[in-house]
């Protein structure tokens, strides 16, 4: 009896240093695959539209995207990350004066850094009147609009990730069809996707 219960004692022993071996190779693939550049933020895409341009910036680590809105000199920042150099960096470099942070949903899958981009620019933060944020904030709802240079940043409803979730529609003031009717749009911002010209799942 006292050698089976030996037995018992090596198997179990032998076994966990097994699976801690097995672990430490699995953190050594995973650590590999979010190498320094993956801890960065890099610009992953560039849209143009019609007196605006929209920045897409991607955190592989996270696999975060928030975007920058810029036209005649303005900039509105959409979903940033906590690490808000990069955006400041981004801004700083082409001369942009920040016209304000704005968040698609309530971030509980990320930490946002909205309250850091409120106290570095004085711009105001936009949010879902849903959202029962109680940071200092503009409530926004279905159809407002904020303005950013020529872009115009219309304000959709739509709940799914996050009850109080929201998509941006972004067209240009030039173009009169689109300021009166807004049926065209040039591009539709949804954390974490973005949708340029064409339909395309948010999630």
């Amino acid at each position: 009896m006292k050698y089976r219960q030996i037995l018992i004692l090596l198997f179990v022993v032998f076994s966990s240093i097994g699976l801690a071996v097995s672990g430490a190779e699995i953190k050594a693939l995973e650590s590999a695959s979010h190498d320094d550049e993956a801890a960065r933020y890099i610009v992953e895409a560039v849209y143009d539209g019609e007196g605006f341009r929209i920045t897409q910036f991607k955190l592989g680590v996270l696999s975060h995207f928030s975007y920058i809105v810029e036209s005649q000199g303005k900039a509105l920042v959409i979903d940033p990350g906590r690490d808000i150099d990069s955006y400041l960096a981004f801004a700083l470099k082409k001369q942009l004066e920040w016209a304000g942070t704005f968040l698609t949903h309530s971030h509980a899958d990320f930490v946002a850094g909205h309250r850091e981009m409120a106290h570095a620019t004085g711009s105001p933060i936009y949010a879902s009147h849903l959202s029962g944020d109680l940071f200092p904030h503009l409530a926004v709802k279905e159809g407002d609009l904020i303005e950013v240079g020529v872009a115009r940043v219309k304000v959709l409803e739509t709940p799914g990730h996050t009850p109080d979730g929201l998509c941006a529609l972004v067209y240009s003031q030039q173009n009169p069809v689109l300021n009166r009717l807004c049926k065209s749009p040039m591009s539709l911002l949804r954390s974490p996707r973005i949708s340029a010209g064409k339909k395309q799942r948010s999630e």
